[in-house]
This record gives C-alpha cells, structure tokens and sequence, in this order.
C-alpha cells in the first residue's frame, strides 16, 4: 500500500506538500512541532499542538515574514514562552516580530491563540489553517502545509477582517524551540530530537496515547524507525515495513522530520502513558503504566530493538 505524498500551494504561492497518508486508509495522523491533526475518513480533527504537529509553518498567516532560526530573538528581544496546550503537552516558543507590537502583547495573543486551538471544539470547522479572530483586530492561524519554516502567527487586520495580513500590519510568528539550557523538569513535548540529531520523535495524548520515532533524514522513509500505543509497540528496519499494514492501527513514523527541539541527554519527556529517555545510546520509550508498563522499544541510527 503506497504513501502518497501530493504537492500543494500555499497562501504565498510556495509549494509545501499534504500530509502523507497511505491509500485506501480510513485515518492517518500526521505531527511535527505545531498542531496535530488526526484525519478521519478524511475529515480533519484537531487534537493538540505537536502538527497540522505535520504541517506548520507559514508564511502563516499570509504576508509575515518567516523562517526564524531555532534560537532567534526580535529586535525587541522578546523571550521564549512556555505554553500548555490543551491536551496537557506544552511548547517552547521563540519568536519574530514584525511592526509595533510588544513582546508582553505578542507573548498573550499566541497563548491565548493557542488555548483556543487545542480546547473544546478546536480547529473543527477552520480548515488547514485555524485561524480565530482574536481581541483588539487581531487575526491567528497555523500554516496549514507541511514543511512551513514556522508555527503558528498574527497579524493586525482590523476589526472583524478574516482574511490575510494587511501588507505593512503589525504580527509576529512563534516557532517552536528547545527547552532552556539547564531545564530538569520532565517535559510533555509533542516533538523532539537526539541532540545529535540522529533521531526525531513525536508524541501525543490523545486516544490512549502514542509516540514513534524515526531516524532524522530528509528521506520520508528512512529506517530504523518505530511506533507504540499501548499495549502495541512496532519497529520497523526495513523501508517496506513503514505502509500500514492491513488490520493493523498504524504504521511506523513516515513523514518528514523538522529537526528542531531537542530533547538534552538525560532529560525525559512524558506524553499519552509514554515516556522517552534522551541518551548518548539513543532514545529509549517505554509505557509507564497498565498491563504493558515497561515495554516499548530503543532507537538510534544503527538500530530499532523493542524492550521490557
């Protein structure tokens, strides 16, 4: 069974591409750093921030500069903000600014922006990009296509306006970064990396819970990778093995890897029951409860092996 990959053109007229999916499936989720869709019957659902976690980034919305790097500050030297998502998970976000607006003001709006896209009804209804009119004329949404160099953005349209920025609007773009150095809290991030960025993985809580990790390449299909939701846990070494097979819930991690949050040796990161251990061995995931506590599998670029 193929995965197919399609072109599409964004809001800017760039080219990003739909969410893989493999044919004649019913669902297939799709993540990476930003919000996570889930679709259905090919219905889109919102569940969490972690892609639309796989596809965000923009030029969203429309008319804002992209493409901050990891660690980029504005000229307004705005920090890093931790949010909590809905689904409990949390990101680290770093931003760039664009026209006059404040750093306290840029730091509200996506978290605001960001409880509202991961609570109650969610992105259901506001297609790929969700986007919400927000207090004081402002207007956030997500890229809507995969491989977008940001998160999420907003931008300063004028009252009761839902269409793109205005060239010239005050806005802001978040993107997704590492936790800060010296972080010992156990973390609840919906994508992360190896610090030698060998391995990508991406978690999330919804349903009963599940994580996969895969090696960190541009090749869609790259091996050893591996999938768990409880009580299963998959590992894949060969490229055939990543099509879901028939009867079974999903295949193992086939999307493209953003290669952007790491996850620091020794730091551990929890999410759906599953937590995973950074280490200079590679990433080690287990579930931490019910009746398959214990198992799960470890990864690093020379090999997937399952454990417990």
């Amino acid at each position: 069974m193929p995965l197919v990959n399609t072109p599409v053109r964004s809001s800017d007229g760039s080219r990003g591409s739909k969410l893989p999916r493999a044919a004649g499936t019913a669902a297939v989720e799709a993540r990476e750093g930003g919000l996570e869709l889930r679709i259905v019957s090919r219905v889109a659902r919102a569940m969490g921030v972690a892609l639309i976690m796989t596809a965000l980034g923009v030029t969203a919305p429309a008319g804002l500069a992209a493409g901050a790097s990891v660690h980029a500050r504005s000229a307004g030297a705005c920090a890093n903000q931790r949010v909590v998502l809905g689904s409990g998970a949390e990101v680290f976000d770093a931003f760039t600014l664009k026209g006059g607006i404040s750093c306290g003001s840029a730091h509200a709006l996506i978290k605001s922006y960001l409880h509202r896209a991961t609570t109650g009804r969610g992105c259901s209804g506001r297609g790929t990009m969700c986007g919400y009119e927000m207090a004081g004329g402002w207007w956030c949404s997500v890229p809507g296509y995969a491989g977008a160099p940001v998160d999420a953005g907003c931008c300063h349209s004028g009252p009761g306006r839902l269409a793109s920025c205005r060239p010239g609007s005050a806005g802001f773009t978040v993107r997704a970064t590492s936790p800060p150095p010296g972080w010992h809290a156990l973390l609840h991030l919906t994508a992360f990396e190896l610090p030698d960025r060998s391995i990508s993985c991406a978690s999330s809580a919804f349903g009963r819970g599940y994580t996969s990790c895969s090696v960190s390449t541009s090749n869609q299909f790259g091996v050893p990778a591996a999938w768990m939701e409880a009580p299963r846990v998959r590992v894949c070494t060969q490229r055939e093995e990543l099509v879901q097979p028939e009867g079974e819930g999903s295949a193992c991690p086939a999307f493209a890897l953003r290669r952007r949050v790491i996850l620091a040796y020794g730091q551990e990161n929890e999410l759906g029951g599953i937590r995973c251990t950074s280490a200079v061995q590679g990433m080690t995931c287990t579930f931490i409860s019910g009746e398959a506590a214990g198992k799960g599998f470890r990864i690093n670029s020379a090999e997937v092996v399952q454990v417990g």
